[in-house]
């Protein structure tokens, strides 16, 4: 697996890209966040070691909808492209369990987030 190194503040993945790659967090922490309506940003979580992150990279060609970058210094990332991921559920199906996992948790907490900030604008 092809692995690369990010400084604090780097940009690994950029909100609006297109991408077919995910990445597994060998070292250090990442931020994850997204572009509010009026320019802010807003920081979603920080990942530590081991995450998983970019999935939707795998399975779909659409802009990435957040973006991620080194909260530390010295972050070591794995690159897992589409094309490896492919030939990996092709000789073990089971290894797509982990990414369901993952998407389905993050579709949660997004709705969570969406149910926090409708909620907030009914109390205006």
């Amino acid at each position: 697996m092809k692995q690369l190194n990010f400084s604090k503040d780097e940009v690994i993945i950029k909100e609006g890209e297109i991408s077919q790659d995910a990445f597994i967090l060998l070292e250090g922490a990442i931020a994850v966040t997204k572009e509010m309506p009026d320019g802010s940003e807003k920081e979603l979580a920080i990942l530590e070691k081991n995450a998983i992150f970019g999935e939707t990279g795998l399975v779909d060609t659409l802009p990435r909808t957040a973006t991620c970058k080194a909260h530390t210094n010295n972050v070591v990332v794995g690159v897992v492209t589409k094309e490896n991921y492919a030939q990996l559920v092709k000789h073990k199906p089971e290894a797509i369990l982990p990414i369901l996992r993952i998407v389905t948790e993050r579709m949660r907490n997004t709705l969570e987030f969406v149910d926090q900030l409708y909620g907030e604008q009914l109390k205006k």
